[in-house]
């Protein structure tokens, strides 16, 4: 019972790490330590499903941001300068729409291994979650540079990684 609150804590150390500024040396070993977090969370350390789970958490964390949490964070509109490619139409123009979409595309992946167990479907619901709830708490904090120890941006990641593995946790 001690482990999930260990793996909590992990997994926002491990979002943290996927995010920016310092990895493992290479990303895709970052967002598969962090998938395997979830996986362990979800009751799944060490068994079949865990390698599946720990890509598919990957593949989704692996698409571009564009400007969707900073626009959250900062409580303005998102800058059409920094969209990604897959902000398009209202996802262009609607920060909250655009969060919920790269939520599901983090969590979609997962959710889509939901035939071998029916509680990763929840990633679809989970992630999204995450994702916005992060951006918006972090947009509280008072410090204001990036990249900097306990900028709002560091929160931001380690706090989405938190909520994700506390809601997987409820599951």
């Amino acid at each position: 019972m001690t482990t999930i609150p260990l793996l909590i804590f992990l997994a926002g150390m491990c979002d943290r790490l996927r995010g920016a500024g310092f990895d493992f040396g290479l990303r895709l070993i970052d967002q598969l330590v962090y998938g395997w977090v979830i996986a362990a969370v979800l009751g799944h350390p060490f068994d079949p499903l865990t390698p599946a789970i720990a890509a598919a958490f990957a593949l989704g964390s692996a698409p571009g941001w564009g400007d969707t949490s900073a626009a959250i964070m900062q409580r303005r509109d998102l800058d059409p300068l920094e969209l990604n490619r897959w902000q398009v139409g209202i996802l262009a123009k609607n920060k909250w729409l655009s969060a919920t979409a790269r939520g599901l595309i983090w969590g979609l992946p997962v959710a889509l291994l939901g035939w071998f167990d029916p509680r990763l479907i929840a990633a679809a619901v989970v992630m999204p979650a995450a994702y916005i709830g992060a951006a918006w708490l972090a947009g509280f904090h008072p410090g204001k540079q990036a990249g900097k120890i306990g900028s709002p941006w560091e929160w931001m990641e380690a706090m989405r990684g938190w909520m994700a593995a506390g809601l997987f946790s409820l599951i």
